[in-house]
């Protein structure tokens, strides 16, 4: 519900009348020329909050073991509804409480003169999914599909290759719509240098609405020029 300055009132309804909309909006914008209800740009601030929480603490704060549930087929953790509700009804932040596995992040300037490059902003946000593949890698999970040239492929290699499989992915921002062949053969060969190991990478790449066909071709020609 919005109210105008004239004192007009919009109802939009409620958004889980329809969970799947802004889905299918997305995929109907790839066949047509109309553009998405919702781009980049209106979940800015959104992304901007999420990414001053991230940068607030510098861990990952951990349950209290005793508070994760099991059965055969969830993992819970007992109790977090309802000090997230007791929250939600005081008008606090669980910080403010006295909930064990609380912390207090540090303060985070969130003022920004202009929205950043969207470029920009995924290296921001990604640079934070690193700390959770810490995590991730060792656990079962094997593999992951992300955006590896807005993390660093240089460091991803580093820091991960032989510990998990990457989806191989190519720069969909700028190399695949605009890049030159020798750009997408130089990217592809950074892939297999910094993550293959006996394995470890999946060699495909995203086919957007704008990638250059050329240049995805010229992705999987190169992969299959290694002959492993």
């Amino acid at each position: 519900m919005a109210i105008t300055n004239d004192g007009e009132e919009i109802n939009y309804g409620s958004p889980d009348k329809d969970p799947f909309r802004k889905l299918f909006d997305a995929l109907s914008a790839v066949h047509t020329t109309l553009p998405v209800t919702c781009g980049p740009e209106a979940s800015f601030a959104q992304t901007l909050c999420m990414n001053g929480i991230q940068e607030s603490l510098s861990n990952i704060c951990l349950f209290p073991e005793l508070m994760i549930m099991k059965d055969k087929n969830r993992i819970w953790v007992d109790g977090l509804a309802e000090g997230f509700y007791a929250c939600y009804q005081r008008g606090i932040l669980p910080s403010e409480t006295d909930l064990s596995w609380a912390r207090r992040g540090k303060n985070i300037d969130l003022q920004v003169e202009q929205p950043p490059d969207l470029f920009e902003l995924l290296q921001r946000i990604h640079a934070h999914y690193c700390k959770e593949i810490e995590v991730w890698a060792q656990t079962d999970i094997d593999a992951i599909n992300s955006q590896i040239f807005c993390m660093g492929v240089k460091e991803l290699g580093e820091r991960f290759r032989g510990k998990i499989t990457f989806w191989g992915e190519i720069d969909r921002q700028h190399l695949l719509p605009s890049g030159t062949q020798k750009e997408i053969f130089q990217a592809v060969c950074q892939v297999k240098e910094e993550l293959y190991e006996k394995g470890g990478v999946i060699a495909q790449c995203e086919f957007g609405l704008k990638a250059n066909p050329e240049n995805v071709l010229a992705v999987f020609e190169t992969w299959d020029s290694f002959h492993f």
